[in-house]
């Protein structure tokens, strides 16, 4: 709930009118105070003084879908609140990215008299309703994909058995030291743009992007070993990032809303860290899984000692030129 945009302007992007308090908000879904803000806080709502007015119908109708959830047993209010909260946390850095991206447009960069938070406002306005409808879309889409992916034995809670690839950009911090920060921006954006894009495109499914890493993962061995080869392809002599390395392991995974934890996603950033540049490194038992198929060749490379691991037999995955 912010203040530093005018009042007619946030009325516009909310699409509706400011015309309640928090306490108006609470008795008109019979929610405790408590609990609404509870709720608010997980979405990434600022705390507000019960008498000002900031909150609108849509305010009103939000709050009992949230505790309708809890109320009919589908899940419980702890489950609610922390789904709330990557949700509050997904939708801060897209309208943060948003904003970003219009409110400096690049024919507007050498004008000095260019008003770029009236850019910016005048911009969002104008095709909030349109993205809406695209936040909808990609959701169903993602929701589907997520449904196709869902393991019939997988409680949400028990291991279950997955490959794990973690992709590293070589030498980012002396990168960062050396180059401005738009430069480093526009690295950062084409790396995860490129590596996205080459996993998504060979089946496999993005974890997490970090930045100078991206956490990946497959179902199926043969696509995670395609998807780290080609990304391997896809950075070489690339004109603004060096290379990549890449760390391979196939095992029993945490998988917990959308992210993935266990001893089998440390090995491969143990894995990543050992890796010379352009080079996959992976385990016996990855190895094993991919069998003798012909598109791969796997060569020993050495037993190491891995912190936390112990001793581990590693070995080097390379794609089979034909």
């Amino acid at each position: 709930m912010s203040h530093s945009v005018d009042r007619s302007v946030a009325d516009d992007i909310l699409g509706e009118p400011r015309t309640y308090t928090s306490r108006d908000v609470a008795a008109a879904t019979d929610v405790p105070i408590h609990r609404a803000r509870r709720f608010w806080r997980a979405l990434g709502f600022a705390n507000v003084d019960e008498s000002e007015v900031e909150f609108t119908a849509s305010d009103i109708n939000a709050l009992p879908i949230l505790t309708s959830l809890v109320a009919d047993e589908t899940v419980s209010e702890p489950q609610v609140v922390h789904f709330t909260r990557l949700l509050g946390r997904a939708m801060s850095r897209l309208a943060a990215s948003h904003v970003e991206l219009h409110y400096e447009p690049p024919d507007q960069r050498d004008n000095p008299d260019h008003d770029k938070s009236a850019q910016a406002r005048r911009h969002t306005t104008r095709v909030s309703h349109d993205l809406e409808w695209l936040f909808s879309y990609a959701w169903r889409r993602h929701l589907r994909a997520a449904l196709n992916r869902l393991n019939a034995h997988h409680d949400g809670t028990s291991p279950t058995t997955l490959g794990v690839g973690f992709a590293d950009m070589v030498g980012f911090t002396e990168l960062s030291n050396r180059t401005s920060e738009t430069e480093l921006t526009h690295i950062i954006e084409r790396f995860e743009g490129r590596s996205a894009d080459t996993i998504t495109a060979h089946g496999g499914t993005i974890i997490k992007l970090l930045g100078d890493g991206i956490l990946f993962s497959a179902a199926d061995t043969d696509i995670l070993a395609e998807v780290a080869t080609e990304l391997i392809a896809t950075f070489d002599n690339d004109r603004d990032i060096p290379a990549v390395r890449i760390g391979l392991t196939y095992g029993p995974v945490i998988c917990h809303l959308g992210d993935v934890f266990g001893p089998t996603v440390n090995l491969a950033s143990r894995l990543t860290s050992l890796a010379e540049p352009a080079t996959i490194l992976t385990t016996q038992q990855l190895a094993t899984e991919l069998g003798v198929e012909a598109d791969y060749a796997l060569r020993p490379a050495g037993t190491h000692t891995l912190r936390g691991i112990g001793p581990t037999r590693v070995m080097r995955l390379t794609k089979q030129h034909t």
